[in-house]
């Protein structure tokens, strides 16, 4: 009977254990840690948690061929009351600061914009981070919109706008702009090597290539040759030629950021002829999943 009853207990302390984990038939997701995602707009924060999308009615949807759990972004806009109609645009961000952009016509999308904590009935990976959550667009199976490690949403409504596209469409191709605002700053070529240049070598972090050899500007040089108040600022927006949008703290734009025009001391020719510039964001000491060639547009958010 002492046997029997130890076996019982054995057999019951394992159930528990399972069901804290997943449960299949409620999708009762209950990791050993806390883990949140903030959404953030107008200086206010609202905490998103796997048990408030559980409790909002988190469901299974198909994308990218795979089966997740989650809910859409818009269902998270009605629970917090957010008002977003003044939202430009919108940006998801991983924890190594890799994100994406997204616009309001997206975010309202019930069909297409989904946060998801699970695939195939196991919570997303962290890969040695804390976040579960991921953001994914059904509609789009590119491999740049899905967010993984996903910490941080940022719902952008500056009290003053700047048509980007008509700036890039001004741009000769030896130029860039930082914008901040409806202030516009047109950066040469010229501009760029009337400062000194700093040769670094940056290693090409998580990929089978390393070593790289740059030339370029520290980014805070020129935001002080500027006279940039980057004080009340959150992070930079940096947008690629074709398309590919990345962003910086201010902290690792001020710190970590170069302005790169040259690799092994040659140019590094344009988007057009198939090089990687004129110009090129990198962040030393981050991975190269945060650079961003054929640079076009900085926007101080």
């Amino acid at each position: 009977m002492k046997k029997f009853k130890f076996l019982v207990v054995l057999l019951l302390a394992a159930a528990a254990l399972t069901a804290c984990v997943y449960d299949t038939q409620e999708h009762a997701f209950q990791p050993q840690e806390t883990h949140i995602l903030n959404i953030v707009i107008d200086g206010h924060t609202y905490d998103v948690t796997i048990d408030l999308l559980q409790n909002l009615g988190a469901a299974d949807f198909t994308a990218r061929g795979d089966n997740f759990t989650g809910l859409p972004f818009a269902n998270l806009l009605s629970h917090f009351n957010i008002d977003y109609h003044a939202v430009t645009e919108g940006l998801v961000i991983g924890e190594d600061g890799f994100s994406r952009t997204f616009s309001p016509a997206e975010m309202l999308d019930y069909t297409n914009f989904f946060i998801a904590f699970a695939r195939d009935g196991e919570l997303l990976p962290t890969e040695g981070r804390t976040s579960h959550f991921g953001s994914i667009f059904t509609a789009d199976g590119g491999p740049g919109r899905f967010v993984r490690q996903l910490t941080r949403i940022e719902l952008n409504t500056p009290t003053e706008t700047t048509d980007i596209d008509t700036i890039i469409a001004g741009l000769d191709t030896y130029e860039f702009a930082i914008v901040q605002g409806t202030t516009v700053h047109i950066i040469t070529m010229d501009d760029l090597l009337a400062f000194d240049t700093v040769d670094f070598t940056v290693n090409e972090l998580f990929q089978e290539r390393l070593d790289r050899d740059f030339t370029g500007i520290p980014m805070s040089v020129v935001f002080e040759s500027l006279n940039l108040n980057l004080a009340g600022a959150v992070n930079l927006t940096f947008r690629a030629a074709d398309g590919f949008i990345g962003t910086l703290s201010v902290d690792e734009a001020q710190n970590l950021g170069y302005f790169v025009i040259a690799e092994n001391g040659q140019p590094l020719g344009t988007y057009a002829d198939g090089g990687i510039g004129p110009f090129f964001s990198v962040a030393r000491d981050l991975p190269n999943n945060r650079w961003v060639r054929y640079m076009q547009i900085v926007t101080i958010n």
